[in-house]
Order: structure tokens, then sequence, then C-alpha cells
């Protein structure tokens, strides 16, 4: 097997393929086996879970003019390193990208190979059935929050993860004073608004890795 200096091996796995779009009704899903390179600096992900997002139809229905042909859909994924830096091997991961299954083969296959760099480790609090679909919904509901609303105040709403908790402490005003009616109402839907953006924030910082899309 001729490998250029720049890649370790080529592993073989099992992928969903897609070769032209299609109609609903003529879209063909066939399994096939693949060789996926794997340059150095990589590491090798087998995949426990990977959600399907309406991007993942609409590129696979050819509604994306940049997807390339043919290719594995899927953008989220969850799953366990099985290859790679040591430090990674055996880890619970998690991921999500704008590249993966439109413009590269992505998550909806046995293994998944991306650089080291951009692993990240899934966090405790979520099992690998619920990571897996995680990626595409959050950035969604996040930029919605951030962009969508600019600085007016949101009322607390579902995403994905249970509506949010009650304050511990009643919001007051400015010199202290107990707040009534309209601005009682005005005041904790403020303060409810900055908490679960701070959290977004730290949850971000933290745990998740999504790459935007182009």
């Amino acid at each position: 097997m001729n490998l250029t200096p720049s890649v370790l091996e080529r592993i073989t796995t099992d992928a969903l393929r897609v070769s032209a779009a299609a109609t609903p009704e003529k879209l063909e899903l066939p399994i096939d086996s693949l060789a996926l390179a794997r340059p150095r600096g990589s590491a090798v992900i087998e995949i426990t879970a990977a959600g399907v997002n309406p991007s993942d139809v609409k590129a696979v229905l050819g509604a994306m003019p940049h997807a390339i042909w043919p290719r594995t859909p899927g953008r989220d994924y969850s799953g366990v390193v099985v290859d790679g830096p040591a430090d990674l091997v055996g880890k619970e991961v998690w991921g999500s990208g704008g590249e993966l299954g439109i413009r590269r083969d992505g998550t909806h296959a046995r293994h998944l190979v991306i650089d080291a760099s951009q692993v990240r480790p899934k966090p405790s609090t979520l099992s690998l059935r619920e990571a897996g679909a995680v990626g595409v919904p959050f950035i969604t509901a996040y930029e919605g929050l951030r962009e969508a609303g600019g600085v007016r105040s949101y009322q607390p709403m579902n995403i994905n993860f249970g509506l949010f908790p009650p304050l511990a402490l009643a919001p007051k005003g400015e010199n202290g004073q107990r707040l009534r009616g309209t601005e009682k109402t005005l005041a904790k839907k403020r303060a409810l608004t900055r908490r679960a953006l701070a959290e977004l924030e730290r949850w971000i910082a933290a745990d998740a890795h999504v790459v935007a899309a182009e």
C-alpha cells in the first residue's frame, strides 16, 4: 500500500454512502466498506451515537451546492477514541462540525478520523446517546439566544435539557427594595436570561467543541 509521508495508515470501516442528490422517493443509503486515511496527528473515534439533523437531510437531497459527492453524511457524534495519542485512547468524546458530512465524510459510520487537537471529552452528565445528538441543536439554540434576540430578555424556554430552575433569590430594585407587579416580572426575566447565557458560555468553554459552518 502506497502512503504519503503525512499518512500513517488507512483503516477500513462501514459507513452510509451517498453518491448523488436524489428525491426522497429515490433516495438510497447503502452501507459500504470505506477506507479512511489516518493522517499524522489524528485520532480514530469509534462512533457510538450520531444525530440526524435537518441539515443532514438537506445535504443528502442536494440542497447544499458546496457538498461533495460521494460522501458519508452526519455532523454530530459521540464515541470512544480507539487509536491516536496515548492520552486520548479510551476516552469518551463528542463533537460536531460544519464540514463533517458535507465537505468531507461525516459521522454516520463505524469510525471517524479527525485531528487529535479537535477531540473533546464528553461531559460526565451526558450519556453517549445524549451527547451524540447535542451539537447542531445546541448551537442553533445558543445562536438564537445570542444573536436573534439581541439584548432583549427571554421567557425561560425548554432547550433539550428541561426548563431552567427558578431563581434562588427574588430580584430586587436598584436600592434593594422589593419589586411588585410588572417591575418584578421584568426583573425576573432579565435575571433568568443573564443566568442562562452565563451557563451556556461556561458550558461551551468547558466542554463543547463546535466547528462553525462556512
